[in-house]
């Protein structure tokens, strides 16, 4: 019996160090993002879309997101919350997302780092135009080291210019053939 007290009493030490090495670990990167300049003001990101109502002291203030530009992928808004931690949400579709709290809301941001875009200017580039048409499924006629993209933006229009050698069906051999004699 006493063997198992300084036994058990040998493993709170160790337990507490244990503790107190994780208490000096530095913080996960997430909980560390979307601070100083990787947040973009609602007004100037594009994508995001959000109204946000201060109501007084002991009423519940509302906000409300969207992704606009769904199709060019997810967009990360920080709801700045005055006293109290500032809540994250992920918008991967263009639904409207609805909140609550009872603290101040000091304003609505997009994060530049945690999602794809807060600008469709983020995303429209040639590399991404490339990408975009091979997960579609006409690049299966295509050769695929042959496909080009060159990205263009025009005040609000924004495009993908694609260039390839294409068959009518993805199984047909593309390229120069030889008939059998």
């Amino acid at each position: 019996m006493f063997w198992m007290e300084i036994c058990a009493a040998g493993r709170w030490p160790g337990a507490a160090a244990a503790m107190f090495l994780l208490l000096l670990l530095p913080a996960a990167p997430a909980n560390a993002a979307c601070d100083g300049n990787k947040r973009v003001d609602h007004r100037n990101a594009e994508c995001l879309d959000a109204w946000w109502d201060n109501r007084g002291v002991l009423r519940k203030n509302r906000y409300r997101v969207q992704n606009m530009c769904a199709d060019y992928g997810k967009v990360v808004a920080k709801v700045d919350l005055k006293s109290a931690r500032d809540r994250t949400l992920h918008l991967t579709n263009g639904n409207r997302r609805y909140g609550r709290t009872l603290h101040a809301i000091r304003g609505v941001s997009c994060c530049a780092d945690l999602g794809n875009l807060c600008n469709r200017s983020d995303v429209v580039t040639n590399d991404t135009c490339r990408r975009r048409f091979l997960a579609s499924p006409a690049a299966s006629y295509c050769i695929p080291r042959s496909i080009t993209a060159k990205a263009s933006i025009s005040g609000e229009n924004y495009r993908c210019m694609l260039s390839a050698r294409c068959s009518n069906s993805p199984a047909a051999r593309i390229g120069p053939t030889t008939s059998p004699p």
